[in-house]
């Protein structure tokens, strides 16, 4: 991580995960322009797999599972 990024999740004393290795024969994520295409994503927190959803129905409940996945997103950015 480099920057604002690093920094900020620095000041939250959140520390990214180190990404699992792929599942299959895919890159993690492809760059086009300024657009980052990401693949196989799959929330974990603590260990364990979780399953969250998002979207307009669902309330503040849902915050933790979404930063968990911006977490381990911004980590799999980091390796390339």
């Amino acid at each position: 991580m480099s920057g604002r990024v690093e920094a900020r999740m620095t000041e939250l004393g959140i520390k990214p995960p180190i990404p699992a290795a792929t599942a299959a024969n895919y890159v993690p994520f492809g760059a086009s322009g300024n657009l980052v295409f990401v693949a196989g994503q799959i929330c974990h927190s603590n260990g364990e797999r979780r399953q969250i959803r998002l979207g307009a129905a669902v309330g503040v409940s849902a915050l933790p599972g979404a930063v968990a996945v911006a977490v381990e997103v911004e980590a799999t950015l980091e390796i390339g």
